[in-house]
């Protein structure tokens, strides 16, 4: 992938016992589990600051598309922008070193 970024980073659901108990703004418990595959790159992404435009382009996709899975990445924890998607992505973020 572009930017340098370590293939040792996986966003995949980390096992029960390690899951937060935390809830979100709308006092639910967050869900990453059930961010897709893709949503799961691009947060991998978004965490990395890339752009809109330059996630879009490193997954070649449309600039709309990758809006619409930042949407989908920000209901689904339940968090309200980059920033906080950059924290929830960085506590939730399984390594394989």
């Amino acid at each position: 992938m572009g930017r340098d970024m370590p293939a040792s980073v996986s966003l995949e659901a980390p096992n029960a016992s390690s899951r937060s108990t935390s809830t979100a703004a709308n006092g639910r418990t967050p869900r990453h589990d059930v961010l897709t595959p893709r949503e799961r790159e691009v947060l991998r992404l978004v965490a990395r600051r890339y752009t809109t435009r330059e996630i879009a382009e490193e997954l070649v996709l449309s600039v709309r598309t990758v809006e619409r899975h930042v949407e989908n990445i920000y209901a689904k924890p339940g968090v309200s922008s980059r920033r906080l998607a950059t924290a929830y992505a960085r506590q939730h973020v399984v390594t394989t070193d």
